[in-house]
């Protein structure tokens, strides 16, 4: 849409007016893409173990469904068979079995399933003083820990499968899972889950090897630091760059997922719970959902230049305006006199030759010119350039309206002849 007004017309701000025009657009609105997602946002680790837990139901696979508990400062896992019901009754009582070990959590953070929001499981969580904390709608990723146990043991389920093992022999070998997996190193802790939860590892058939070789374990003051390094490496190595903030009652675009569709709809936002997670009322139906900051959108849009964001309606555009007058320079077609007119064509004719005989050169002269122009787009800034060809055939009552001394982004070559 630029590029064609670009080739008509020219106005001050008009790349501003233009991106104005379309951020109004309800219909461009609700059918524009995901944003780009948000840097990483890793859970404060907990200060012991069984501190916070994370829940997540698996399958169903195999004819089964599972129930994955996760402790966030252990990574111990634990997994119950729910293929009979999975209702908050059963998530309930496969909770006070694990309480009955460890004693009562302080945070259960689980998605929004029916189960984890009944009024039953609410009033469970509220009797025993524990905090539940849900995810955002249609993001999964806010309980990425939990999603994480899920892919790993989806894995193992699947390689016992495929191992020849039947039905019978599938719960004797998930526990034989469980066991390796909680004695293995970790990769975030730098120790197995058994360790830290322990203080040693748990004995298993490998150790009928050395039997007498003791395991010493790194003291617990360090399992902080060596945690928030390697979080910090995964934060350093993720690949979202889109860093936006909501103020409250922002007018904002909201993704919506109704019928198995997602769209675009107009909301504002109530409160923000955490760094990426506001609370949003649709000005639909007046309903407040929660949402990631990867689920929405400035309603006037976001725009980039290189590193540079555009944070509100004014910034977006005064920014804009300021952008395009530099990056893009005003070249005026000024009026020609007929002995003008005729100095070019003949000129242009002369060029015309040249390029022909160059042509009939052979194929080696075009592959040396593309390896030794890799640039394209240097001519065209050498013809713009004060110094360059332009400047030098400019006549003198053609006005000089050349943006000196500013940048240029690459833009394709114009023949400017064809308009004389």
């Amino acid at each position: 849409m630029k590029s064609d007004a670009r080739n008509r017309f020219y106005w001050p701000g008009m790349s501003a007016d233009i991106d104005l025009f379309v951020a109004r657009c309800d219909v461009c609105a609700a059918l524009r893409p995901s944003p780009p997602r948000a840097p990483l946002a890793p859970w404060p680790f907990p200060p012991r173990a069984w501190h916070r837990v994370h829940l997540d139901f698996l399958g169903p696979i195999n004819g089964k469904t599972y129930l994955i508990i996760v402790d966030a400062y252990s990574k111990w896992v634990e997994l119950f068979d729910v293929s009979s019901g999975y209702s908050s009754r059963v998530v309930i009582d496969k909770l006070c079995e694990v309480m009955s070990r460890f004693g009562l959590f302080h945070t259960i953070c689980s998605d929004n399933g029916s189960s984890f929001v009944s009024e039953m499981f609410k009033q469970f969580c509220s009797q025993n003083g524990i905090l539940l904390v849900t995810s955002p709608p249609y993001n999964p990723s806010s309980n990425g820990q939990a999603e994480s146990y899920v892919k790993i043991i989806k894995r193992a389920i699947k390689s016992i499968v495929l191992s020849g093992s039947n039905q019978r022999d599938l719960s004797s070998k998930l526990n034989e899972f469980l066991l390796q997996y909680c004695n293995s190193h970790h990769s975030t802790t730098d120790r197995s889950p058994a360790e830290v939860l322990f203080g040693h590892k748990l004995r298993c058939r490998l150790d009928l090897i050395t039997p007498h070789q003791s395991i010493s374990a790194p003291s617990d003051t360090t399992l902080d630091k060596v945690v928030r390094d390697n979080q910090s490496l995964q934060c350093k190595f993720y690949r979202g760059k889109r860093v936006v903030d909501f103020s409250i009652n922002e007018l904002v675009l909201i993704k919506s997922y109704l019928n198995q569709r997602t769209s675009w709809i107009k909301g504002r936002i109530v409160a923000k719970l955490g760094k990426l997670v506001y609370l949003v009322r649709s000005l639909d139906d007046n309903n407040v959902i929660k949402r990631h900051s990867n689920q929405l959108l400035k309603i006037r849009g976001e725009e980039y230049y290189g590193d540079v964001k555009c944070s509100n309606a004014s910034e977006n555009v005064s920014t804009s305006r300021h952008t395009d007058e530099q990056l893009m320079p005003q070249v005026l077609l000024p009026e020609r006199t007929t002995q003008d007119v005729s100095q070019m064509m003949t000129s242009a004719t002369g060029e015309q030759a040249e390029d022909e005989g160059a042509a009939h050169a052979g194929p080696s002269s075009d592959v040396a010119h593309t390896e030794h122009d890799p640039e394209p787009w240097a001519d065209c800034e050498a013809a713009t350039s004060p110094g360059g060809p332009a400047a030098t055939r400019r006549t003198d009552d053609r006005p000089t309206t050349l943006l000196e001394g500013r940048s240029k982004r690459p833009r394709e070559r114009v023949n400017y002849k064809k308009y004389f």
